[in-house]
């Protein structure tokens, strides 16, 4: 049987819709603030009303000036979806990157709720993405590694390495995206869906210990998620019970992540949202599916809401704040309705809702959409 071994150093999206007009709109307020910047804003983790963190990237176009050079043989593809940056034209051939600087990640926090955010200093290049368990204790994974603050993000310590052996063969960039649950204990996966190797695996950092939880490259001795991994979340700071969200299915754990079972299978699941041990709720395309009994069973809830909800919080059993990366929405009646909070300008790209009275909404160049009950 082939070896896995991680190694560890110590030390969109939308395409057209059609208009809602038969969902009503709702006077609740929201109102625009911002990091001060252009960066796109790309996911936003509130870890109270006051305090909270955002992620940011550049959007770097392919034109003449800009910081992405190409020089290629022939005509620019008409579909850019055919372009890689490996050197791979589908359509003309071989072409190569001139000049490509690397793109500087940012990462904002505020401790005055939204009012001001300022940037954090980051030692490495191309994030991926970050976890805050609370306001001092923060994590991010980045191209070469995962690295801690103990600080709330003043300072930051490399404590693993973003690579993976197997079959003698060294492979960069392992994990994409990581979910802490607490100082010590993560899990960290890969949801990319060019990567020839899909993992899932939980690492503990104060003895140095990970252990392989699915892989495609060990398909005997791990658990075999249907598809790309979406989401994984806990119910509680124990982490005894938690739930992963794939493209197809929702799989449940209740011994800390050790063994997995599917509880729910539907075709394109966009995201789930537990507001305890018991309830909670999964959005597909044209429906959202709810649990009263810990994924035993499901009530299906058929919505009018097109593009669908993309990313939802469940505040209660009866209360859900959602996106369709166009509009904000709220649901007051557990799922069966649905009315538009609000309509932004531009495209919503994350929202965090950290209690019933505050939520916010992040889209493209800095925007802030913060909603005050």
């Amino acid at each position: 049987m082939k070896k896995l071994i991680v190694v560890f150093c110590i030390a969109s999206i939308l395409g057209s819709c059609n208009k809602e007009n038969d969902i009503p709109l709702r006077k609740d307020a929201w109102s625009v603030i911002s990091v001060k910047s252009d960066y796109n804003l790309k996911k936003i983790n509130m870890i109270s009303e006051k305090v909270g963190f955002i992620s940011a990237y550049v959007d770097h176009n392919i034109e003449d000036g800009d910081k992405i050079v190409f020089n290629f043989p022939g005509s620019f593809p008409s579909d850019p979806k055919y372009l890689n940056l490996d050197g791979t034209d589908y359509l003309q051939g071989k072409w190569e990157v001139v000049n490509r600087l690397p793109t500087k990640p940012y990462i904002f926090k505020t401790v005055d709720g939204g009012m001001n955010w300022q940037p954090l200093n980051l030692p490495f290049t191309n994030l991926y993405d970050f976890s805050f368990i609370n306001e001092e204790i923060g994590f991010t994974l980045s191209e070469d590694g995962i690295y801690r603050t103990l600080d709330g993000g003043l300072s930051w310590k490399k404590v693993a390495s973003n690579k993976v052996i197997y079959d003698n063969q060294l492979r960069m960039r392992a994990f994409q995206n990581m979910k802490f649950v607490n100082h010590n204990e993560g899990f960290l996966y890969n949801n990319h869906f060019m990567s020839s190797i899909k993992i899932l695996a939980y690492f503990n950092i104060e003895n140095m210990q990970w252990r392989m939880i699915s892989s495609t490259i060990d398909k005997e001795n791990t658990v075999q998620l249907d598809n790309l991994l979406k989401k994984i979340s806990f119910t509680s700071s124990t982490y005894d019970s938690g739930y992963i969200l794939t493209r197809d299915h929702v799989y449940k754990t209740t011994d800390k992540g050790i063994s997995w079972n599917s509880i729910k299978g539907t075709y394109l699941l966009h995201d789930i949202d537990m507001v305890n041990d018991l309830v909670g709720f999964v959005s597909s395309p044209d429906a959202l599916f709810k649990t009263s009994d810990g994924g035993e069973s499901w009530s299906r809830y058929n919505y009018q809401i097109n593009p669908p909800l993309l990313n939802f919080k469940a505040l209660s059993d009866q209360i859900i704040i959602g996106t369709n990366h166009l509009n904000i929405y709220k649901s007051v009646d557990g799922g069966l309705t649905f009315e538009i909070m609000k309509k932004p300008q531009g495209v919503v790209r994350d929202i965090c809702i950290p209690s019933p009275n505050i939520g916010f909404a992040i889209g493209d160049r800095g925007e802030i959409l913060k909603y005050q009950k």
